[in-house]
């Protein structure tokens, strides 16, 4: 469960990237398509949203993660390693040049450019 929890929160900086947005919207409706819409986990998901800094929202989360046996079902750990895969692959600053993040330091490619000299 405490992997799962992992890939939501490095995605959640990351949204603007479609493929960590569609990491993201996958891994949600898995959980809404099993435990249903309205379960108490998809609640926790949306408390964690609202606040994922949040140590009480987290645990919560956690709790209801842990009840209903996620980190037990195959399909649920596939679609958070590749959330977690996509949100720590490659961020995009907002100059454009691509951030490759490996363990404990980043890779810059494309460059970056600060302006032409006159």
């Amino acid at each position: 469960m405490e992997f799962i929890i992992s890939a939501l929160a490095s995605a959640a900086g990351s949204l603007g990237l479609e493929g960590v947005q569609r990491g993201y919207t996958r891994l949600k409706e898995l959980l809404r398509s099993k435990f249903g819409a309205q379960s108490e986990l998809v609640e926790a998901v949306k408390q964690w949203e609202r606040n994922p800094d949040s140590a009480a929202r987290k645990a919560v989360l956690a709790e209801e993660l842990a009840k209903v046996g996620a980190e037990k079902d195959q399909e649920i750990i596939k679609a958070a390693e590749a959330l977690h895969q996509a949100a720590g692959r490659s961020q995009v600053d907002a100059r454009g040049a691509q951030i490759g993040v490996l363990g404990d330091h980043a890779e810059v490619k494309g460059g970056i450019h600060f302006g032409d000299k006159g």
